[in-house]
C-alpha cells in the first residue's frame, strides 16, 4: 500500500525550532513529507535557531519580509502556496505547523477539496483552527514542554530556602513601623486588583460558551469516555469491539484526538485510566495480522 504524501509547511513566527523534530516524527508516522517548506523573514536574527536546522531536515526557506510592523505577512504566502500546491502538486494531505488561527479558513477549504489536514501546534491554538484540521496535534504535549517550568520553580524554591535564614538575621529592629507604612501604601493597591479580578470574571460570564472553548487545549476526558461508550453501545451484538478501532473512530469524531493529551502512553492505558474492561483475542484461525488483538469487553 502506497504512504500517503504531505506537503508540510511551516510557520516559523509561530512555532520554536525545539519542536522541529516532533514535527517530522509525527508526520513520517502517517505518510511521506514530499514538500517541506518553512516561511519567515531570514533576513532578521529572530530566525538564527531556526537556520540550522533548514539543511538538517531539508527545508526549504520561503522568505517573506515584514511590509509593516506588527503584522504577520507569512501567512498570506503560506496560503497562496497553499492553494498552489492543491491544484499543481500531487500530494494527499497538508501538514499546517502553527498556532495561529488565520489558517482555519485555509484548512476548511482543503478537507472541502478531500485533502487530509494534519495541524500541528501550541495548547494556546483558537479551537476553531482545531477543528477545522482533520487531525490536530499539540506539539507542547508530545514534546513534554510543559512540565520543564515545574522542574525550574522546584529549583528556586530550594535556593530560597536556603536563603532565608541570613534574610532574617539582617532584619532591622523597626521592622513593626515599616511593615504598618507598606501596609496603608499597599490597601489602594488591593482594591484595584480587587476590582480588577471581578471585572475579569464579569468578561468570562459574558463570553458565549463556544468562545470560551476558544482558549480551551484538548476535547475533555469526559466527552471521550461518553463517545467511547456510545461506540459499545452501538457494537453490542458481537460483545467485542476493536481498541484500535476505537482510536481511529475517536479521531475522526474529535480532530485533537490523542491519547498523549491525557498523560497516557497508549490507547490501552487511557482505556485503563478510563476504567473500560479489555481483552485479549487470539484468533484460531490466524486471519488477523497480530496474534493477539486487545479488545473491548461489550458485554
Amino acid at each position: 500500500m502506497d504512504k500517503l504524501k504531505f506537503a508540510v509547511l511551516i510557520d516559523s513566527d509561530n512555532v520554536s525550532h525545539s519542536y522541529i523534530n516532533a514535527i517530522m516524527d509525527e508526520i513520517t508516522n502517517i505518510g511521506v513529507p514530499t514538500i517541506k517548506r518553512i516561511y519567515g523573514d531570514w533576513t532578521t536574527n529572530e530566525k538564527s535557531s531556526w537556520k540550522s536546522m533548514l539543511l538538517e531536515y531539508a527545508l526549504t526557506p520561503v522568505q517573506q519580509y515584514s511590509y509593516t510592523t506588527g503584522k504577520n505577512s507569512t501567512d498570506s504566502a503560506m496560503i497562496i502556496d497553499a492553494m498552489d500546491i492543491l491544484y499543481t502538486a500531487d500530494v494527499n494531505g497538508f501538514c499546517i505547523v502553527s498556532s495561529d488561527s488565520d489558517f482555519t479558513r485555509l484548512a476548511t477549504r482543503l478537507c472541502e477539496a478531500g485533502k487530509m489536514v494534519i495541524g500541528m501546534g501550541e495548547k494556546k491554538t483558537p479551537y476553531p483552527f482545531v477543528k477545522a484540521c482533520s487531525q490536530f496535534k499539540y506539539l507542547d504535549v508530545i514534546v513534554g514542554e510543559d512540565k520543564k517550568p515545574a522542574v525550574k520553580s522546584g529549583a528556586k524554591t530550594s535556593k530560597t530556602k536556603q536563603d532565608q535564614p541570613k534574610a532574617k538575621a539582617q532584619e532591622p529592629a523597626p521592622k513593626k513601623n515599616r511593615t504598618k507604612k507598606a501596609d496603608a501604601k499597599e490597601e489602594p493597591k488591593d482594591t484595584k486588583k480587587e476590582t480588577a479580578v471581578k471585572d475579569a470574571k464579569a468578561t468570562e460570564v459574558a463570553l458565549p460558551e463556544e468562545q470560551a472553548r476558544v482558549e480551551s487545549s484538548a476535547t475533555p476526558l469526559e466527552e471521550i469516555e461518553k463517545a467511547i461508550y456510545k461506540l459499545m453501545e452501538s457494537e453490542s451484538e458481537s460483545g467485542l469491539v476493536s481498541a484500535s478501532k476505537v482510536g481511529s473512530i475517536l479521531q475522526n469524531k474529535f480532530s485533537d484526538f490523542d491519547y498523549r493529551n491525557y498523560g497516557c502512553r497508549s490507547m490501552t492505558e487511557l482505556l485503563a485510566k478510563l476504567g473500560i474492561p479489555t481483552v485479549k483475542y487470539n484468533d484460531p484461525n490466524n486471519n488477523l495480522p497480530n496474534a493477539a488483538l486487545l479488545f473491548i469487553k461489550v458485554k
